[in-house]
């Protein structure tokens, strides 16, 4: 079994009403588990990946949180 923990964050920007560029990187740490196995888990405990760049055009449904 191998354990992990990720987060990621997006950007994203409007370049008119329809047009919109969105970022999300995400970065992956993979924890020891205890196996002499050599992988890439073991090898790069840390990776970024999923840098994707996505352009939206039409309709999109988003949230947003505002403090009170």
């Amino acid at each position: 079994m191998q354990w992990a923990v990720n987060t990621n964050i997006g950007i994203q920007y409007q370049f008119a009403p329809k047009l919109t560029l969105f970022v999300e990187p995400t970065l992956n740490r993979y924890i020891p588990n205890g196996s002499e196995v050599k992988n890439t888990w073991t090898e790069r405990p840390f990776i970024l990946t999923d840098f994707s760049v996505l352009g939206s055009l039409g309709k999109k449904v988003s949230f947003c949180m505002q403090s009170l």
